[in-house]
């Protein structure tokens, strides 16, 4: 194959001299320009890494310069069906091989443009609880409690429920509570809530409050609801129960208290 069987020779005149070099003159700006505001609307994406803006204005330019070869190879008459059934094999060969990559990208895109979570926010994703650290084009990455960094592939939690614990009214922690107190139930409410409100770091709106959940013949089971903010849950619910139970214990009431409650048993309880 010669460079004949692809350009039609006889059929080349001065102006198709012209229209190669506006053609080529068009393909250089549009390249140089297109880069620049791949680039400029990228950065208007809160968090995404710089790497990311980079290549894709770089491959936005390729794109461009690639489109002006094939527009020059058409003005000379040049066949262009082989060259298309290549870019095509290649495309296809390369979406499926960046496929993952691909829509870890897009994910990336929609959730720093909708952003459900910001960067210092407390979110639940993926049955991973942490703080926000990074949002790049790959992942979401938390620090959880312990210590771990976990990466969270962004298309994995675009399509699972997102937690956004940073609420502006924070966040609510209950503690389970127990009493054979049958007959003193109004003094144990009014004795642990009494206590509670004035626990640092509980706060008052909205108030904390107590309700039952379950009852037996000698005892009853309750639910002492507290607010606080996003990141104090730990120390907030220490403080209460250490303050709870000295007040509780000072006005001679026999409370158990459980925090977080436990989950329900996998039997039954026996019938009364």
């Amino acid at each position: 194959m010669n460079l004949g069987s692809w350009i039609d020779f006889d059929a080349i005149s001065g102006w198709t001299i012209v229209w190669l070099v506006v053609t080529a003159v068009a393909t250089w700006l549009a390249a140089r320009y297109g880069r620049k505001a791949v680039a400029r609307l990228l950065a208007r994406i809160d968090g995404l890494s710089t790497d990311y803006s980079v290549t894709a204005a770089r491959l936005a330019g390729y794109l461009i310069v690639l489109l002006g070869i094939g527009i020059a190879l058409t003005i000379l008459g040049a066949n262009v069906q082989p060259l298309l059934i290549l870019v095509l094999i290649v495309g296809v060969a390369a979406f499926l091989a960046l496929r993952g990559v691909a829509d870890n990208f897009g994910a990336s895109l929609i959730l720093q443009t909708r952003k459900p979570a910001h960067i210092g926010d407390l979110v639940e994703s993926l049955d991973y609880l942490g703080t926000v650290v990074e949002l790049n084009g790959r992942s979401v990455v938390l620090r959880t409690f312990d210590g771990h960094i976990v990466h969270l592939p962004n298309g994995k939690v675009l399509a699972e429920p997102l937690v956004n614990r940073s609420s502006p009214t924070g966040n609510r922690s209950m503690i389970e509570v127990r009493t054979t107190e049958l007959k003193r139930v109004d003094e144990l409410r009014d004795v642990l809530l009494g206590a509670v409100r004035h626990t640092n770091g509980v706060r008052t709106d909205p108030p904390p409050d107590l309700v039952w959940v379950g009852s037996s013949p000698d005892r009853l089971v309750g639910r002492l609801r507290v607010w606080h903010a996003p990141l104090d849950d730990t120390a907030v619910i220490s403080a209460v129960v250490l303050a709870a139970s000295e007040a509780l214990r000072d006005a001679g009431l026999a409370v158990t208290l459980l925090a977080p409650p436990p989950p329900p048993p996998f039997t039954p309880p026996p019938a009364l």
